[in-house]
């Protein structure tokens, strides 16, 4: 038994490591475009990674951007992890 739970676990960590990975491309490579201009102020956004998905944030106002279909990624990755003590929504839109 204790062997299927090290290799359960190691699986689970490769997975992870491999995600983590995939993530911090997809920000390199968002962070190397044109940063876009906030709507509200003008200034250049910064990219986070929220869900698994890229956005784009103003510093100063903390709106977001998003691009064609990332609202549906964002929705389908909240429901997913959805409880009590986490709202998505309060996190994609809260004040720093």
């Amino acid at each position: 038994m204790a062997n299927d739970e090290n290799d359960l676990s190691s699986v689970e960590e490769k997975y992870f490591k491999r995600k983590n990975k995939e993530l911090m491309e997809k920000l390199a490579a968002k962070k190397k475009e044109k940063p876009r201009p906030s709507p509200v102020t003008g200034e250049a956004m910064i990219p986070e990674i929220m869900f698994g998905v890229v956005i784009d944030r103003c510093p100063t106002s903390r709106g977001i951007w998003l691009d064609a279909g990332e609202l549906e990624m964002l929705m389908a990755a909240g429901i997913k992890e959805h409880d009590e003590r986490s709202n998505w929504v309060k996190r994609l839109f809260k004040r720093k």
